[in-house]
């Protein structure tokens, strides 16, 4: 069983600029294309912490430009797609039950 620790235990990561930004997020984009997988699901987690982080750490006021860019061209588009397969996933099992 994996515990996922609270808000508070997630450490501030820094970006120095706006490149190093677009950066973050093409390392992670590739971990949200196509189906979750119990292969990409631990490379998943750790992109949303690592989004929490450079949350916590001001990325999104220090470049607010390419963070939100990096969020709506690639980021949330796959987590969006993972969320409709998991509510498609629900509601396909209960309707079998």
């Amino acid at each position: 069983m994996r515990v996922i620790p609270p808000l508070t235990y997630v450490a501030n990561n820094q970006v120095a600029s706006a490149r190093d930004l677009e950066s973050e997020y093409a390392q992670m984009l590739p971990h949200f294309q196509g189906r979750e997988t119990e292969h990409n699901w631990n490379p998943r987690e750790k992109s949303v912490i690592h989004l929490r982080g450079m949350l916590r750490g001001q990325a999104f006021e220090q470049f607010p430009d390419a963070f939100v860019h990096g969020l709506k061209h690639g980021f949330f588009e796959g987590l969006s797609k993972t969320v409709c397969l998991l509510n498609l996933h629900s509601l396909t099992s209960r309707s079998s039950v």
